[in-house]
């Protein structure tokens, strides 16, 4: 994120009063973690951004 104070303005412009924010983070894995974590990313936060969790 390059702009940083005007994500978090438009984060707060469109989140209602009590809202949730999901924020994930994609970066470079240590390789020897590389696999669990695109199961992690493309199994199970696709299936939980589906349930509307």
């Amino acid at each position: 994120m390059t702009h940083k104070e005007g994500a978090l303005a438009e984060i707060h412009s469109v989140l209602k009063f009590g809202g949730q924010l999901l924020a994930l983070e994609f970066s470079k894995v240590w390789k020897p973690l590389k696999n669990f974590y695109s199961l992690y990313l493309f199994k199970y936060c696709r299936d939980w951004a589906k349930s509307g969790t």
